[in-house]
């Protein structure tokens, strides 16, 4: 989602008043059950790595995506659902498709090719948003461009058949916070967050907008550390993880410590819309490899 309303915010800008952009739930609006649920079956995964790694790894041995079963069993589960929806969407005059997600561009140039007897009527546009690796399903060699964010990336696609001429390298969409240089003073902003004006140093902490990972444990590690130390204040930013938000803000901090007074509380949040003037408050940035 955060890279589809980058994009939104980017060809808005661009294209102001010369062009309709519209954000699709593709998965929540053209598909059933359980495919339909896949956001959240993707949250709760993040909670057993274990399990998420061998879901990842099924069938990563292939070279397409289409070929595999995985892909025949939510093809053949959702194909009246994701014709109908496509069908609808082309009678109100769709001029281009660009996909953000893994599991849709399989679905959407499969169901395309039965619509338009093989051809290709609609242009569809892949922009892959992970940035080390990635799913072998972002690969269709037969949408029309695929946004890759580096040389690595470029390679894994070109080794799932996507033709160099497809391939652009182009980095990953960045929201409109991040597009230019933060212009207010880092105190400022510190207190325009509500951040403590009594400590040196602000760290920040964040697991993603999924709030992925160890995120409870590595937060909770750190702010007992910094609260020992004194002079440091913690912001940890959970993402859509209310679970690992509802633990830390219950989790008993330790105020005192041998009789000695503590710092501050960590400030515990959930998903922020603002997380780049969080980042700009920041003095010490920790997190994960992603664009999220």
């Amino acid at each position: 989602r955060a890279s589809a309303l980058a994009l939104e915010s980017a060809l808005n800008k661009l294209y102001a008043g010369r062009i309709d952009v519209r954000l699709v739930d593709f998965l929540r609006e053209a598909t059933g059950w359980p495919w339909k649920f896949s956001p959240e079956m993707y949250a709760a995964l993040g909670h057993v790595p274990s399990v998420y790694k061998k879901v990842y790894d099924h069938e990563s041995g292939q070279l397409s995506w289409r070929e595999t079963r995985s892909f025949g069993i939510v093809w053949g589960s959702t194909k009246s659902s994701v014709l109908r929806f496509l069908t609808r969407l082309y009678s109100e005059g769709v001029d281009l498709i660009v996909s953000v997600h893994p599991l849709i561009n399989h679905l959407v140039m499969e169901a395309f090719s039965e619509i338009f007897h093989g051809q290709n009527i609609i242009p569809v546009v892949t922009v892959v948003t992970d940035l080390g690796t990635a799913h072998l399903s972002w690969f269709d060699p037969r949408v029309d461009l695929i946004f890759v964010p580096n040389l690595r990336l470029q390679e894994l696609a070109e080794s799932h058949r996507i033709p160099r001429s497809k391939i652009c390298v182009y980095g990953l969409p960045v929201r409109e916070g991040f597009w230019e240089n933060h212009e207010i003073p880092k105190k400022r902003l510190q207190k325009h967050l509500g951040l403590s004006q009594e400590h040196s140093m602000v760290v920040l902490l964040m697991g993603g907008g999924e709030g992925f990972g160890s995120l409870v444990k590595v937060a909770i590690a750190i702010g007992e550390r910094l609260m020992r130390i004194g002079h440091v204040q913690l912001v940890v930013i959970c993402g859509r993880n209310s679970e690992a938000q509802q633990d830390l803000q219950n989790h008993p901090w330790p105020f005192h410590l041998n009789g000695t007074s503590m710092g501050i509380v960590p400030k515990v949040l959930g998903f922020v819309p603002n997380v780049h003037e969080y980042m700009s408050a920041a003095d010490c940035l920790v997190t994960k490899a992603g664009p999220g």
